[in-house]
């Protein structure tokens, strides 16, 4: 297996080609994202993998070019930091002006609390996450050996639960615009980089820190306030070569990456992640299905009876075709996969404190999906996690990333995830990746991957799951 010190090298690479780009990320169809896509495609080859392809995914694309808030009052002018929420509706080049109506938490209640003061405004929406509890109440097993796990809590910037609801009301209600106080978030943050998939031409909307937020909440309790939000939309000759008829209303283009290792059966294993995002999320899983590629394919003494197809997905954080009907490394094997091997989110733990980010020193919570939990399977993941020390996860009989959608189709799944509190931020930074988990997560799936490939067809079928 490659060396930490290797693969985290991997994941600095990546996390470098989006810190260095416009949006701080390696968003969906971005330039950042394409020399991904070709260093991935290259570590993939260098690894010895037949039938290496870098497949392209045409996907919807909302590429901004300038996002900026503008306040104005009694005050005179003032420019507060903000950042741009993916697939919301542009802006002239003169942006869109009016005056700002705080609605709460953007419930209905407080909409129809203010009906004929938010047409034609620019609405001030707390968004909001809910506290979060690690529970293992229905967890099949746990392995917390220094009882740091259960009940573990935090309060972070993901999910907002009120969002997408509150934006579809302020359309509803006649808003202009709209402006999201991240209020779960550290201090000075104003990203919500990947959002929610709300469709092109939504409404403008823009997302400011909690600081910002509490500096316009008084700003508007002192006198009226008027916003100019801009929002620009980024024009690439390429695209718009590819301009038609889509049904997120624009084009963008990624890539899926797939490198084939032949076994001596016609079944198949899949093991995935994607590779869009940042450092943590998702940089790091990108790593474990580079390094577990170049592991099997360097260990013939471990030759498997089922070919592997190691697969990196384009546009997690965004609009594409359904992968198991589109992705065509998937495509062609769909008949014959014995099981999906899905990893994502090695990340350190960190919470809010002070409305700072700070780190507990220990792993984030880890989420092993198991589907079927067929206790032969079970006993399978169970084993790897406790020889290689994976403290402070927990296996479920669901999946929650990428793996979902495998497993709704029927396929059998070992899915590995976890959260990060500052995942959407410019603070997914190396730093947050828990380094020294890489190796050890690695050879646990190398573990498993192993194991599943003595067992039968049977054995693996989702048939008979408990």
């Amino acid at each position: 297996m490659p060396e930490t010190d290797e693969i985290f090298g991997w994941i600095e690479d990546l996390w470098r080609f989006g810190a260095e780009s416009k949006y701080r990320y390696r968003m969906p169809g971005s330039d950042a994202d394409h020399s991904a896509a070709r260093y991935i495609e290259k570590k993939f080859s260098d690894s010895g993998l037949h039938d290496v392809q870098r497949e392209k995914v045409p996907i919807g694309g909302a590429f901004p070019d300038k996002w900026e808030l503008l306040l104005c009052g009694a005050f005179g002018e003032r420019k507060l930091p903000c950042y741009f929420l993916r697939y919301a509706a542009f802006t002239p080049p003169e942006g869109i002006t009016a005056p700002i109506v705080h609605v709460g938490q953007g419930s209905e209640d407080e909409f129809e609390a203010l009906r004929g003061s938010v047409a034609g405004k620019i609405v001030l929406v707390d968004l909001v996450a809910p506290p979060w509890k690690f529970s293992t109440d229905d967890a099949v097993f746990v392995h917390d050996p220094n009882g740091t796990l259960v009940g573990d809590s935090n309060r972070e910037n993901f999910p907002l639960v009120n969002l997408v609801r509150s934006i579809a009301l302020a359309r509803r209600f006649g808003a202009v615009g709209y402006i999201g106080i991240l209020v779960n978030s550290q201090a000075d943050n104003c990203q919500m980089y990947h959002g929610p998939r709300l469709g092109t031409e939504v409404i403008t909307a823009l997302t400011i820190s909690p600081n910002s937020g509490r500096e316009l909440k008084k700003l508007l309790k002192s006198g009226n306030v008027e916003a100019t939000l801009t929002l620009t939309e980024q024009l690439n000759p390429e695209r718009s070569k590819q301009a038609g008829d889509h049904v997120f209303g624009r084009w963008g283009l990624s890539y899926n990456l797939s490198g084939i290792l032949p076994g001596t059966s016609e079944d198949a294993f899949v093991v995935m992640s994607h590779h869009d995002g940042s450092a943590t999320n998702e940089g790091s899983g990108a790593a474990m299905v580079m390094a577990l590629a170049k592991y099997f394919k360097a260990n013939q003494s471990v030759k498997l009876r089922r070919t592997i197809v190691f697969l990196t997905l384009a546009s997690h954080f965004g609009f594409r075709p359904p992968v198991l009907e589109h992705c065509q490394a998937l495509v062609n094997v769909k008949d014959r996969i014995a099981a999906v091997f899905v990893i994502e989110m090695i990340a350190r733990q960190y919470k809010i404190i002070n409305e700072q980010y700070e780190a507990t020193g220990l792993i984030a919570p880890t989420a092993f999906g198991v589907v079927p939990s067929k206790p032969q399977l079970v006993d399978i993941v169970r084993d790897a996690i406790v020889n290689h020390g994976l403290e402070r996860s927990a296996i479920w009989r669901e999946c929650r990333g990428e793996g979902k959608p495998m497993a709704r189709a029927g396929l059998t799944v070992v899915e590995r995830i976890a959260g990060s509190a500052p995942q959407f931020s410019d603070l997914d930074t190396p730093e947050t990746v828990m380094k020294d988990a890489l190796r050890p997560t690695a050879c646990a799936f190398a573990d498993i991957i192993r194991r599943f490939d003595d067992l039968s067809s049977d054995h693996l079928a989702v048939d008979g799951a408990m």
